[in-house]
């Protein structure tokens, strides 16, 4: 149970990726993405980690934006599973980090098309944790994350570009919801909302359909 409890969650968060990433313009990464998963030296450690044997989820140690630290688990294996899933990925921002040889470290650029992906990551992992605001999480947590200054500067554009577009495409799909709804009733008389009026022009009692109400009041005199 726990194997098949972990197979659906990591299906259900590369299949969120893989949106965020068709929206972002790399289908391909978004298809390959997090493959080193299924390795079993990240398989087991992350299973073991996340869920019980029964299949029910281990206590979280995430905060309500959906962060957690990693390195701070206490569970060795984990740790080791989570370096060497960080070091196969290039959309981890870890893997861009240069230890200096004598104090500290140094971050490097990343290529846009791994940009990309480490955004389109943010989002779908938010989404397949029930926390799908990328920014609010960024807002609270970003400042941890050692990023190249470019990288920092191109992150946090896109990200407000990708709210920002979030929010219009709920407002598209309301407009042509609305649309659909008056042409509908224009045709056939139906609301388009399946109420059960079928009465093409002709009365319907008042308050029994709201659609109907509104239309009917704003075209009484056709």
């Amino acid at each position: 149970m726990d194997h098949w409890a972990y197979c659906k969650y990591v299906f259900r968060h590369k299949w969120f990726v893989f949106l965020e990433c068709c929206r972002l313009g790399i289908p391909w990464l978004g298809i390959i993405h997090d493959m080193s998963k299924f390795y079993p030296s990240e398989w087991f450690p992350y299973m073991r980690h996340f869920f019980n044997r029964d299949g029910s989820d281990k206590p979280k140690t995430r905060d309500k934006t959906g962060y957690y630290k990693p390195t701070d688990t206490g569970d060795a294996a984990f740790d080791d599973a989570w370096f060497l899933h960080q070091k196969r990925n290039r959309h981890h921002w870890q893997w861009w980090i240069l230890p200096e040889d004598t104090v500290g470290a140094r971050a490097l650029p990343m290529p846009e098309k791994y940009l990309r992906e480490m955004l389109a990551d943010w989002r779908g992992a938010g989404r397949a944790q029930g926390t799908p605001s990328t920014l609010a999480w960024y807002q609270v947590n970003g400042q941890k994350l050692q990023l190249h200054p470019r990288n920092r500067e191109w992150i946090e554009r896109k990200l407000m570009k990708v709210e920002r577009w979030t929010i219009w495409q709920y407002w598209i799909v309301w407009f042509v919801w609305r649309l659909w709804v008056r042409f509908r009733y224009w045709r056939t008389g139906e609301c388009g909302l399946a109420c059960g009026y079928t009465e093409p022009y002709g009365f319907v009692p008042e308050g029994e359909c709201p659609i109907h109400d509104v239309y009917l009041k704003e075209n009484d005199n056709r």
